[in-house]
């Protein structure tokens, strides 16, 4: 099987460092995002690497394009779901454009990956998916409203896809970038700090973790810890969960600005 790998968002930031990283590791990588003329410049020292035009945030074209993929390849054993977007303004102020937009960027266009590459994965019996995710979905978060939604729900059913085919040699997990600094974040680190993750991550073992969270070289929680709870039941054990009549306050504590 050829070792293709896929880069969504390749044109800059991570998606760009990954594909400059992992360069020579594979037979092939398809570098996918809408700034193809500035991926062939960027990318004409690397014969690997094939620029492929993408606007992730059409779901029709994804849908496309991925099923291409497969009918001239394959399979595409190897995918790092990179694009993202980003919109910083509060619940309120954010209008149905944006909310539609950030949905389909973030949530939606891993949905379509997964499913479009995911089953010629699974008939090779293997398979290597790394959707990134963010950070900020795992911690309690004011004014992110657009990005933390849909990566809530890209990290619901990227878990419940890799559950689902951990019958086979697929491997299906998150990561999220960190505080980066890209064109779209003025983070403080570099891009390159997670590719050590990605890398962990792209050459798992059969008996790897699927379904989980990676983040900087450390794996983050995606759920509570509910031992005890006897949910089938109804039943939340007052020596392990808060009664309602214990409940004080609001736990959420607001950044100033």
């Amino acid at each position: 099987m050829q070792r293709t790998l896929l880069i969504t968002g390749a044109s800059s930031g991570i998606g760009a460092s990954l594909v400059r990283r992992l360069a020579g590791t594979y037979d092939e990588i398809v570098a996918a995002a809408r700034r193809v003329d500035r991926m062939r410049a960027e990318y004409a020292d690397l014969p690997s690497v094939t620029p492929v035009r993408l606007d992730v945030s059409d779901p029709d074209e994804l849908t496309a394009f991925a099923r291409g993929l497969i009918a001239e390849r394959g399979v595409v054993p190897y995918v790092v779901s990179c694009a993202g977007a980003w919109n910083p303004k509060p619940f309120l102020e954010t209008t149905h454009e944006e909310f539609t937009y950030g949905y389909r960027v973030d949530a939606l266009a891993h949905a379509i990956l997964l499913r479009e590459l995911v089953p010629a994965m699974r008939a090779h019996d293997f398979g290597r998916f790394v959707v990134f995710s963010g950070g900020a979905a795992l911690m309690r978060s004011v004014g992110w409203s657009v990005q933390y939604g849909a990566v809530m729900a890209c990290n619901g059913y990227t878990v419940a896809a890799a559950l689902e085919n951990r019958d086979r040699n697929v491997k299906i997990n998150l990561t999220a970038p960190g505080p980066a600094n890209t064109e779209m974040y003025p983070g403080p680190l570099s891009p390159t700090a997670c590719h050590p993750t990605v890398e962990w991550l792209l050459d798992l073992e059969e008996d790897g973790p699927t379904g989980r969270f990676f983040w900087l070289g450390a794996e983050l929680p995606l759920f509570p810890d509910l031992t005890g709870l006897r949910y089938m039941e109804g039943v939340a054990p007052p020596e392990h969960f808060t009664p309602l009549e214990h409940v004080v306050g609001d736990p959420v504590k607001r950044e100033p600005g």
